[in-house]
């Protein structure tokens, strides 16, 4: 069957589909069959639009996907055009036993969130060493752009040499894997500009009450968290604090786990 006529099947089963979802079903069909890594990237290639889905690294049971115009806002938010923070997560891919790691913004300019960078991994694949091999590749990519596109706004691009994607703040779940990676690609300072959103330090706190055995101690834990970020004062946190180290040491099944997690 020629390429033509695959095209024609697959609008005419699902008709709403776009170029784009064409793309990344084609290369996840790839990754999940028995071609070699050879072969899939022959297949990436020839399926890539590289103004809107550019390969920029594969292996042989992974991929890291963005485009042109991603890197380029990814620059433009390094130079403050675009004065945007990051998101960092990681979630079940569409693709089966696979994990996507990814990198978000808002983009003020058609008001929606875009995903700048992702990355397809066999599950687990939330770890620090996916993180970390993603944020550097895509560094590596904006790094190329970054020079000209200071120059072209009017900056010294030798202040911005070698800086990638560099935001005012990164925005994510506490999760150890993705602030570890975060910290092997862009140094240990970048915990500088690290925020957690509020929804992921409630999901958080949710998946570290099984630490507890009772549903009193569970409570506890809950309320004493909720009181240490509501905090309207350092003395009311520190008051919080104390509570939570002494609930820890005392009821938890894990003490180490959940004195990091407190911190």
């Amino acid at each position: 069957m020629t390429e033509a006529k695959l095209q024609q099947n697959v609008v005419r089963v699902r008709p709403t589909i776009t170029p784009g979802q064409i793309q990344m079903d084609t290369v996840r069909e790839a990754l999940l069959s028995d071609k070699s890594g050879q072969e899939v990237l022959d297949v990436t290639m020839q399926y890539s639009n590289r103004r809107h889905l550019e390969y920029l690294q594969m292996g042989d049971d992974f991929v890291i996907l963005s485009s042109e115009q991603k890197i380029r806002l990814a620059a433009l938010i390094t130079l403050g055009i675009v004065p945007e923070p990051v998101s960092l997560d990681g979630c079940e891919s569409h693709a089966k036993q696979y994990s996507e790691v990814e990198m978000t913004t808002y983009y003020p300019l058609i008001r929606r969130n875009i995903k700048l960078v992702s990355m397809f991994a066999p599950k687990p694949g939330e770890n620090s060493h996916n993180v970390a091999k993603m944020v550097s590749t895509f560094d590596e990519a904006v790094n190329k752009i970054l020079p000209k596109l200071a120059e072209e706004h009017g900056h010294n691009p030798n202040d911005f040499s070698g800086r990638g994607l560099d935001p005012h703040a990164y925005i994510g779940d506490e999760g150890g894997a993705l602030w570890s990676g975060l910290c092997k690609a862009k140094g240990n300072s970048v915990k500088n500009k690290t925020i957690s959103d509020t929804y992921h330090v409630k999901q958080d706190i949710h998946h570290h009450l099984k630490h507890f055995k009772k549903e009193s101690d569970r409570t506890k834990f809950s309320k004493l968290m909720s009181n240490a970020m509501d905090a309207p004062t350092s003395i009311q946190a520190e008051v919080a604090e104390k509570a939570l180290d002494k609930l820890i040491a005392a009821k938890a099944t894990d003490n180490k786990k959940m004195a990091n997690f407190k911190q």
